[in-house]
């Protein structure tokens, strides 16, 4: 019987260790992805800045083809909103909350499904001489679930920032298919 109490006892002191290093872990995270795509800012910004082109770039159009979307009557600019339905991806609702003319875009993501979460998504657009430097940014706060998951899985940014990469990449491949159409 005594092994059995110290086997009991080293569980306890283990679980209680790590309950206190995953609650000491950081309140909050941000990690971000920048791509240098060869277009002017404002082209770049619009495309962005209307809900009814992201299914063209964004990596989470790509995973469900079924997915469903509705969108505020207006797409575009501050209050526009995108929700989305999805057996795969989840569900949720996403919706601009402040823009900078051709140079920012601040919106809030409200993940319902698989899993409640709310986080800011902000977008970059710094001109160059012949460039643009796109920069999409996540930020949110992690309760002691997300530190958790995050302390024994990695990073959030681990997990999706490949995600943020096709992103990026899909809105350069797209720019530049619609800027050599019109340049034809």
């Amino acid at each position: 019987m005594k092994p059995l109490k110290y086997i009991i006892f080293l569980l306890l002191i283990i679980f209680i260790g790590v309950s206190l290093y995953v609650a000491v872990q950081p309140n909050t995270f941000s990690f971000s992805r920048t791509r240098e795509i060869n277009a002017p800012s404002y082209v770049l910004y619009n495309k962005v800045n209307n809900y009814k082109n992201w299914t063209e770039f964004v990596s989470w159009a790509e995973k469900d083809s079924n997915v469903a979307l509705t969108y505020s009557k207006n797409p575009i600019g501050n209050g526009a909103y995108c929700n989305w339905y999805s057996k795969d991806i989840g569900t949720g609702h996403l919706e601009t909350t402040a823009t900078t003319l051709n140079k920012k875009i601040n919106q809030i993501i409200e993940i319902k499904k698989p899993f409640k979460t709310k986080l800011n998504v902000i977008w970059l657009f710094k001109s160059n001489t012949f460039t643009t430097t796109v920069t999409c940014t996540l930020e949110g706060k992690q309760n002691f679930k997300t530190k958790l998951y995050t302390t024994f899985m990695g990073p959030i940014e681990n997990n999706v920032y490949h995600d943020f990469d096709r992103t990026l990449f899909k809105l350069d491949r797209v720019v530049k298919r619609e800027l050599n159409t019109i340049n034809n």
